[in-house]
């Protein structure tokens, strides 16, 4: 059961991943676009339309960022996500190597079974066994 829960967290991390994967792929475009934006227009120019790549001299609202600023938020977005990325790919390893030691224990637990049930083969199942047998 333990290595099932086990597998099944590898399994949700992992799907995380992915989507971080595709977000990342997704955030440095977008952040190419604005340093080709801030190398064409300058820094202090201002996006007007993203989809387009249209930019003015002035906000055109309060909340309006420059093309440098919008870069510089961008850059952050993406390090974040390529360090959520490795944070990730860490609790893997863990994982898998919880998952290695509880398959070692299995693995004993099941050696140490067939010897007791060959033992209980071979002397019956009410004898008395002393001492350590495992």
């Amino acid at each position: 059961l333990q290595l099932v829960r086990e597998t099944e967290s590898v399994l949700r991390v992992e799907s995380k991943m992915r989507l971080d994967r595709a977000l990342l792929e997704v955030d440095g475009r977008g952040l190419e676009r604005l340093r080709r934006l801030e190398k064409d227009k300058g820094g202090d120019a201002y996006v007007v339309d993203p989809n387009l790549g249209s930019t003015g001299p002035a906000p055109t609202g309060p909340d309006d960022l420059t093309i440098a600023q919008q870069r510089a938020q961008q850059e952050r977005r993406v390090t974040g996500r390529e360090l959520q990325i490795v944070r990730e790919r860490e609790r893997v390893v863990q994982i898998e190597s919880k998952m290695r030691v509880s398959r070692a224990l299995l693995e004993q637990d099941r050696a140490g079974l067939e010897k007791i049930q060959r033992l209980e083969n071979e002397m019956g199942g009410e004898a008395v066994v002393r001492g350590q047998i495992l």
